[in-house]
């Protein structure tokens, strides 16, 4: 089988267009990728943020039901200094990897708001 070299010339511009094509499509790609990750992300902080808030008002409730004359502060410092102790070893919630901190809690108002 002989190939002229019209053909042959055409059969690298249409590999040449092929290639074009496919890092557009892979540059979008990516793109949407990164995109995701940092939705994921978002996601997942939310999650642990809520985790923490949880995990401290079911302290607080759980000294209020013992008639414990403990005061929201003082659970959430506790939280501050020692947060491990706030969740069984396997199910601590990570450090945010925007952070090289843990998430801190404060009170503000009547909420319990955790932040990094």
């Amino acid at each position: 089988m002989t190939v002229n070299k019209r053909e042959r010339g055409s059969i690298i511009i249409n590999l040449l267009l092929l290639m074009v094509a496919a890092m557009i499509l892979g540059m979008f790609g990516f793109q949407q990728l990164r995109h995701y990750k940092a939705e994921q992300q978002a996601i997942t902080d939310s999650i642990n943020k809520m985790r923490i808030e949880t995990a401290i008002m079911n302290a607080y409730f759980s000294a209020y039901a013992a008639n414990d004359s403990i005061m929201i502060q003082e659970i959430i410092r506790d939280f501050n200094d020692h947060p491990e102790t706030f969740f069984h070893p396997d199910s601590i919630p990570p450090k945010p990897p925007t952070s090289p901190q843990y998430y801190q809690a404060r009170l503000e108002g009547v909420d319990v708001v955790v932040y990094y």
